[in-house]
C-alpha cells in the first residue's frame, strides 16, 4: 500500500474518497442519523479540495483505500475504508503525517470511543474539551424547502474540513451559525512527547 500526497485532485479521485467517507461513517459514526450523514456529505467534495495536505494510501492497482487531511499541523480527517480496517493502514498514515507533515493535534469526538482509543494508543493525549457544538443553522428559504446557512469566510474552510471528522463540533461563532442545543461535546488532542513506538517529536 502506497502512501504518498494526491498531486491531481481529478473529479474520479475525489468521488473514490467521497465513497470511502461515506463507508467509514457509515460503519464507525454510528451516533450520527441518515440526516446528519446527508447533510455532511454534501460538503465533503468542497473540503477535499479545499483541504492543504491530502494524502492518499492506495493499492497496487491505484484505487485508494484510505485517505486524510492536514492543516497547520492539524489532522482534519482520516478514514479507511471498511476492508481495509483492523490491517494497520491507520497507524501508517498517523506515522506518516508526524514524519511528514509534523502533525501534533487532531479533535475528535467524544461520542467516537473507538476513534479516541485509537489516537491515544498512537500517542495522543486530550489536552482540551470542548463542551459546545456549532452547527450551521437550518432555514427555509422563499418556497418553504430548508437548507443550511454557512459562516463566512476565512472560517468556512476550516469549518468544511472539520465537520466531515467530527460532525461539527467545533467552537466557532460568527455569520450564519448558531449553537445546537443537545451536547455533543469533543476532545482536542495533542501528540506526547514520546509516543508509544519510542520516537521523539
Amino acid at each position: 500500500m502506497k502512501i504518498a500526497e494526491v498531486q491531481d485532485r481529478t473529479p474520479e479521485l475525489l468521488s473514490r474518497l467521497l465513497e470511502i467517507w461515506e463507508a467509514s461513517v457509515r460503519a464507525t459514526h454510528l451516533f450520527l442519523s441518515e440526516e446528519e450523514i446527508g447533510s455532511i456529505r454534501e460538503y465533503v467534495p468542497q473540503a477535499l479540495e479545499e483541504i492543504a495536505h491530502l494524502i492518499a494510501a492506495e493499492e497496487e492497482t491505484g484505487c485508494p483505500a484510505a485517505f486524510m487531511g492536514i492543516e497547520d499541523g492539524s489532522l482534519e480527517m482520516l478514514f479507511i475504508a471498511p476492508e481495509e480496517r483492523g490491517k494497520g493502514l491507520g497507524k501508517r498514515l498517523i506515522r506518516y503525517g508526524l514524519e511528514h507533515y509534523d502533525v501534533t493535534r487532531l479533535a475528535v469526538n467524544e461520542q467516537n470511543l473507538q476513534a479516541r482509543g485509537f489516537y491515544e494508543h498512537m500517542g495522543f493525549r486530550v489536552y482540551k474539551r470542548a463542551d459546545s457544538i456549532v452547527a450551521p443553522t437550518r432555514k427555509t428559504d422563499g418556497s418553504g424547502r430548508g437548507f443550511y446557512a454557512r459562516p463566512t469566510w476565512p472560517r468556512f474552510k476550516r469549518w468544511l474540513s472539520l465537520i466531515i471528522f467530527f460532525f461539527l463540533c467545533l467552537k466557532f461563532s460568527g455569520a450564519g451559525m448558531t449553537r445546537k442545543n443537545h451536547a455533543c461535546p469533543c476532545l482536542e488532542l495533542s501528540i506526547s512527547r514520546q509516543p508509544p513506538w519510542g520516537w521523539s517529536i
